[in-house]
């Protein structure tokens, strides 16, 4: 079966939660930094999983294959199983300027992250462990194994 056979398969549900395309050990998106919104819900109008088959084995494990659009364009098909969709996890790309915009779109409506206290050095302090590390020093002798 290809893509597009896929994407014309009829949705079990379709999904606009964007937590869908992230857990504990995956990420269908890997250029965003899921964490940065985790207490904050996202306010989706333009992304949507549209769930092929779900099927839940147990509490905890499933498998699942849906496809990803973006204002009802085809995007990606992802897949999860086994234990919260983490043991196995794939996506396939089928556009990479809807996927692009996708990505933008939805880094668009996170909030505006904060500055974080950077801890810094003086430029100037002689610190040892700049260059001694990895029981190595950069003045030492490297040999090789």
């Amino acid at each position: 079966m290809n893509a597009n056979q896929i994407y014309a398969l009829e949705s079990g549900s379709i999904d606009i939660s964007l937590a869908t395309l992230y857990g504990w050990g995956y990420n269908h998106v890997p250029e965003i930094d899921w964490d940065e919104a985790a207490d904050e819900e996202l306010k989706n109008e333009r992304v949507t999983v549209r769930i092929v088959k779900h099927h839940n084995y147990d509490w905890r494990r499933f498998w699942r294959l849906a496809s990803v659009w973006l204002d009802d364009k085809p995007v990606m098909i992802i897949q999860n199983a086994g234990r919260e969709g983490d043991d196995h996890h794939a996506r396939f790309v089928t556009d990479s300027e809807a996927y692009r915009e996708m990505v933008e779109y939805i880094i668009s409506l996170f909030p505006k992250p904060q500055m974080k206290y950077v801890e810094t050095i003086d430029a100037n302090e002689n610190i040892p462990g700049l260059t001694r590390f990895y029981s190595q020093c950069l003045e030492g002798p490297f040999r090789k194994d």
